[in-house]
């Protein structure tokens, strides 16, 4: 599992499949490893993050969506994504591809 912050959302059409897609920018959230008196703990997230493809109407993205307008902690599990190295812009960049992601 890992703890993230929506960064960025663009939606999307994959051209091969026609499938309607969502790419979030996720960064991964460190915490200062203090807690506040209030219980909550600090944590910070970088500027850039990593790329993760959904299903635009699937109800893991929904909950992103929601995490995001509210400017919370997203948390998803690995095991749901395939891993690819594509080239973007001229460099290697990984990719993960939901589950519900038609890939060809």
């Amino acid at each position: 599992m890992k703890e993230l912050r929506v960064l960025n959302i663009v939606e999307s059409t994959m051209s091969i499949t026609n499938q309607q897609i969502a790419i979030v920018e996720l960064a991964e959230v460190k915490y200062l490893g203090i807690s506040l008196p209030s219980g909550k703990k600090p944590f910070t997230f970088s500027a850039s993050g990593e790329t993760y493809v959904f299903d635009l109407n699937s109800n893991i993205f929904l909950e992103i969506l929601e995490h995001a307008k509210e400017e919370e902690i997203v948390t998803i599990s690995t095991s749901d994504f395939t891993e690819r190295l594509e080239n973007k812009d001229g460099r290697l960049q990984k990719i993960y591809y939901h589950k519900k992601i038609i890939l060809i």
